[in-house]
């Protein structure tokens, strides 16, 4: 709004200065006994420039709504429509870039696999719309501390129904660990509001650690069986796996 006001002032305000401007130029020429057709020929040719800038804002502004538009439908594509974190795509693209980040430190790479926990029984009680507004909290938590927990370089991402991944570069076990427990405790604090109802919820998290080059399926696969330990042992918890993966030949998917 405030560029398109800029354009449109300044538009005017050019057209205004060249139109005294030409007006003058043709008086003068007049004055000087010069034929009156001269200065005619001049304002004909000058009023066209002098209105150039008016038929430019049409353009400049259309322009500048194909762009945003452009940038709207790019971040829509990379986005999950309900909870607004990346989707898996984005997940996955940014997990490619953490690892080559990391790759080139020579520093750890820790996956967390979180899945909420009894979140069929909360669709069932209470409805979809009710386990939307649980994932939306969870989703708003887990990101919100994510930020305040770590300054490290890392992706977050919804990558199925009640499932969330964290990709972390440089967190050994015991960082990884500390963090998810971190999370946990966040989503267990915070209720999910829906309408006069504060439903709460709770999370399993897994947490597995591999080498910068480590393949980031197998990581997320051993996250993922460490979650379900979690769920085993009462849910509500963090399990760290005890594997560490050394350097696999294949580099991260791109699913």
């Amino acid at each position: 709004m405030a560029l398109r006001r800029l354009i449109v002032v300044t538009a005017v305000v050019t057209a205004f200065a060249a139109t005294m401007s030409a007006g003058i130029t043709a008086i003068t020429l007049s004055m000087t006994g010069l034929p009156w057709l001269f200065p005619a020929f001049a304002l004909a040719i000058g009023l066209p420039l002098v209105f150039c800038p008016l038929t430019l804002v049409p353009f400049l502004l259309s322009n500048l709504r194909l762009k945003r538009m452009k940038a709207e439908l790019e971040r829509l594509a990379l986005t999950d429509s309900l909870t607004d974190l990346p989707n898996r795509r984005a997940f996955f693209a940014k997990a490619k870039e953490l690892q080559v980040a990391a790759s080139a430190e020579g520093s750890l790479i820790a996956a967390l696999m979180i899945d909420i926990d009894r979140f069929k029984w909360i669709n069932d009680s209470f409805g979809h719309d009710a386990g939307d507004a649980v994932l939306r909290s969870v989703a708003a938590t887990i990101r919100e501390e994510l930020a305040r927990a770590t300054s490290a370089p890392a992706a977050l991402g919804r990558i199925g129904g009640e499932e969330f991944a964290v990709l972390i570069a440089g967190a050994d076990a015991a960082a990884a660990g500390g963090l998810g427990e971190r999370l946990r405790e966040a989503v267990r604090s915070v209720p999910a509001d829906f309408g006069s109802f504060r439903i709460p919820s709770t999370i399993s998290i897994g947490v597995a650690v591999g080498a910068p080059d480590t393949n980031i399926d197998m990581l997320l696969a051993r996250a993922d069986e460490a979650s379900y330990s979690s769920k085993h042992a009462g849910r509500d918890r963090v399990t760290v796996s005890t594997k560490f993966f050394e350097s696999p030949p294949s580099a991260v998917s791109l699913n």
